[in-house]
Formats: C-alpha cells, sequence, structure tokens
C-alpha cells in the first residue's frame, strides 16, 4: 500500500493526539504522570497495534512533549512544551465525534502499517512530529511549514498565531508541522 505525503499530512498530530488522550484522561490539567500501560490501554488504541502505540509514543517523544516521570517507574509525563500542545487540543478529547473520528484513524494507521511506509519515513525525517493548526499560536519559536498549504514555510516566534486559511483547497484543515533542526 502507498500513501503520498499529502495523504499521510495529520499522520504524525494524530498519533501525538491519540498519547495525550491518556493524559486528559487521567487528569483534566495534564500534570500528572500516565504509566506507559496506561497510554496503551487508553480507548483510542483500542483497535491498534502495539507497534503503532509504539510510533505514537517515539512521535510524542521526538516532539518534545513527553519524557520519563523519574520519580514513577514506567510513567510518562508531559514536558513544558507537551502541556502547552495538551492546552491547545484538551477540549477535543471530550468531543464523542472527534474522539470516534481519531480512534478510527490510529486503527487505520495500525492496518498500513504506518510506521514501514516510505512516505511516512520521509514525513518522519523532516518534521519532529510538533503540529498546530493555522488560527492557533505556535508552542514554540521555530520554522513551521503548511505541507497542504503549497509548501509554505514561516519562522514564527512562540505564542505568534499560524495565519488563515484555516482549511486547504480540499476543505482540509490547515496543519503546520515544526521542521526538525
Amino acid at each position: 500500500m502507498t500513501k503520498t505525503i499529502l495523504e499521510l499530512d495529520a499522520a504524525q498530530d494524530d498519533l501525538v493526539r491519540a498519547v495525550l488522550y491518556s493524559f486528559a484522561m487521567a487528569d483534566y490539567d495534564g500534570s500528572d504522570s500516565v504509566s506507559i500501560k496506561g497510554v496503551s490501554g487508553a480507548d483510542i488504541f483500542e483497535k491498534a497495534s502495539p507497534a503503532i502505540v509504539n510510533e505514537a509514543l517515539i512521535t510524542a517523544q521526538n516532539a518534545g512533549l513527553i519524557g520519563w516521570d523519574e520519580s514513577r517507574v514506567g510513567a510518562i509525563s508531559l514536558t513544558d512544551l507537551g502541556k502547552r500542545k495538551f492546552l491547545l487540543v484538551r477540549d477535543d478529547f471530550f468531543d464523542n465525534a472527534e474522539t470516534e473520528r481519531l480512534s478510527q484513524k490510529i486503527w487505520e494507521y495500525s492496518n498500513m502499517r504506518l510506521a514501514e511506509l516510505e512516505s511516512y519515513i520521509d514525513i518522519k525525517a523532516r518534521y519532529a512530529g510538533l503540529a498546530a493548526f493555522a488560527g492557533e499560536p505556535v508552542p514554540v519559536a521555530g520554522t513551521w511549514h503548511a505541507r497542504r498549504g503549497e509548501g509554505q514555510s514561516l519562522q514564527l516566534g512562540e505564542g505568534e498565531m499560524l495565519p488563515a486559511p484555516r482549511f486547504d483547497r480540499e476543505g482540509k484543515p490547515l496543519l503546520w508541522y515544526l521542521a526538525s533542526a
């Protein structure tokens, strides 16, 4: 199965959101750590393979959003950057339609063996996995790219807003990704 980069545009953000979902279910503020078992056993990963759970955790870690909780064996916690991203997305986890959409996407990524796809490997090489939607503030300064926005690239400071439009020509939400250093 082949997929283009644009077809997988939201994959990294979906994986990150799936990990952040576990924090929302454990603690609305995201200040508590979550066990790895708690992440893998979360509803959002119910139909997913262990490989996609691992890929989600790796993506969140590479994006700088999670780290090991030194005070609790086998647990992860949100970094400061992870907390900023979490606060941007946590309300989505209490919307049943959005949670079902995300769960379905995770299942699809699991079935397509996402981590083995050439186009996804290419995405991972260029982007750490940290994303924000148009109209949202960026959680960290850097170069932000919109693959669906005709390859736009912007240098933004922390807290600056990503520009409109919010949707691409196909009506899909425009995601901006932080470029890997």
